[in-house]
C-alpha cells in the first residue's frame, strides 16, 4: 500500500477532504477512491435529497416548475433498499406532493430533521389527494422530524390540512410556508384537534398570510413562538399581528423588511416596544433602498429592548462609503449593537459585505445576502 493511498483509508482525513468539495460529481468520484473515502462522500451526498431537477435547494421557491422526476425517485428508493445503511444519512428532503410521497413513506428516515413538500406544477393545480396526505402525515410523524415546510401546496378544507399533523411529535417545532392555499374555511370538523404542533420558529414567504393559521382546527399552536421570520411580508396585516400578539412573552427573534415598513406600515413599528422578550432583530433591505433602513431605524421606538441588530442588505448595486456612513450614524442613533457575523478585511469593497466604516461609532459588519 503507497502512502498516498494509505491516506485515504483514515477517516478523519477523508472527513476533512470532502468538505472542501462542493460538486456532486466529484464526491462520487471521491467515492470510488476507498471504502473510507465513500463513507465520506456518502455523508454529503445523501446529506440534502432534492427530488426535483432545476431546484437548487430544500427551500428554493423561485424554481419555475416543481416536476418531480418518477424515475430520479424511483432510483432513490432504489438504492436505499439496496443499501439501507445509507438511510440515516439523509437528513433534509424535497419531494412534490404526489404520488412519490406515497413510495417514500413506507422507508424509515431514522435521522430525517428537515421536511419540504411543494405542488407538482405540472397540469391544473389540484389539492393533495387522500392517499397523498396519509402518506404525507406518516412522514411528518417520523420521530426525528424538526422541521416542516410547504411550497405552493393546496388543501381543500383546514381540517384535511389538520390531518396532516395529527401525529406529528413534539420534535416539530419549524415551520417554513410559501403560498399555502386551504380553498375554503369552513369544515365538517366543529372540534379542535386533540393535540396541536407547538411551532417555535415560523418563516412565511408570502404577500398574503394565510388566514387559516389561526383558524380553530389549524393544526399549531403558535403562543410559544421564539422565533418569527416576516420578512416578505408588505405589511403587518391582522393575522400577522395576532400571531405576534399570541406570542409576545416569548420571542426573542424578529425579521422584517425596511423596504415595505418604513413606507407603508410604519404605525405598526410601535408592536416592538411591547415584546418584551426580543433580542434580536433582523433587518432585510435593498441596497439602492438604504433610506428604508435609516427611516425603519428612526421609527423604533425608543422603549425597545433589542439586544442585537441584523441588517441584512441585498446590494443590488454600487453602495457609496457616503451612503454606508449615513447608515452608520442611523444605526449609532438608535443605541442598538450589530450582532457581528465573519470580519472582512475591505470595509468598502467586499463583494458579500458592506461593512460600515471604522471611524463611525458603530464599526461592526453588515451582513450582505
Amino acid at each position: 500500500m503507497t502512502a498516498g493511498y494509505a491516506t485515504f483509508q483514515v477517516q478523519e482525513l477523508c472527513d476533512h477532504i470532502t468538505a472542501f468539495i462542493q460538486s456532486s460529481a466529484e464526491l462520487r468520484s471521491c467515492a470510488l477512491v476507498s471504502h473510507t473515502f465513500a463513507s465520506s462522500a456518502q455523508r454529503l451526498l445523501f446529506h440534502d435529497i432534492i427530488l426535483s431537477p432545476g431546484i437548487s435547494g430544500i427551500n428554493d421557491i423561485y424554481a419555475q416548475h416543481y416536476r418531480d422526476d418518477a424515475a430520479i425517485c424511483g432510483r432513490f428508493i432504489s438504492v436505499l433498499h439496496a443499501s439501507p445503511h445509507l438511510i440515516p444519512l439523509v437528513r433534509r428532503l424535497r419531494v412534490a406532493l404526489d404520488e412519490r410521497v406515497v413510495q417514500l413513506s413506507q422507508i424509515k428516515f431514522s435521522h430525517l430533521r428537515d421536511i419540504v413538500f411543494h405542488r407538482n406544477n405540472a397540469g391544473t393545480p389540484q389539492p393533495a389527494n387522500d392517499a397523498v396526505c396519509l402518506a404525507v402525515a406518516k412522514m411528518i410523524a417520523l420521530p426525528s422530524i424538526r422541521r416542516l415546510g410547504l411550497i405552493n401546496a393546496i388543501f381543500d378544507n383546514p381540517q384535511s390540512f389538520a390531518q396532516l399533523c395529527l401525529d406529528s411529535t413534539p420534535q416539530l417545532e419549524s415551520l417554513f410556508l410559501y403560498c399555502v392555499n386551504v380553498r375554503t374555511h369552513s369544515s365538517d370538523q366543529t372540534s379542535p384537534p386533540a393535540r396541536r404542533a407547538s411551532i417555535q420558529q415560523l418563516q412565511l414567504i408570502d404577500g398574503r398570510p394565510p388566514q387559516w393559521l389561526l383558524n380553530p382546527l389549524s393544526p399549531f399552536d403558535f403562543s410559544q413562538l421564539t422565533n418569527v421570520d416576516l420578512f416578505s411580508m408588505r405589511a403587518m396585516v391582522p393575522i400577522t399581528i395576532a400571531l405576534i400578539d399570541g406570542a409576545r412573552s416569548t420571542i426573542t427573534r424578529l425579521k422584517l423588511n425596511a423596504d415595505f415598513f418604513a413606507k407603508y406600515d410604519q404605525s405598526n413599528l410601535t408592536m416592538l416596544a411591547t415584546l418584551p422578550a426580543l433580542q434580536h432583530l433582523s433587518v432585510f433591505c435593498h441596497g439602492h433602498l438604504l433610506e428604508d433602513v435609516e427611516m425603519f431605524l428612526a421609527l423604533l421606538p425608543t422603549s425597545n429592548r433589542v439586544e442585537f441588530l441584523e441588517l441584512e442588505i441585498n446590494k443590488g448595486g454600487q453602495i457609496t462609503a457616503a451612503t454606508w456612513l449615513r447608515l452608520g450614524r442611523a444605526v449609532a442613533a438608535a443605541s442598538l449593537p450589530l450582532a457581528p457575523p465573519n470580519p472582512y478585511p475591505d470595509p468598502l469593497s467586499c463583494v458579500h459585505c458592506g461593512r460600515l466604516s471604522a471611524a463611525e461609532p458603530v464599526a461592526n459588519c453588515v451582513r450582505g445576502v
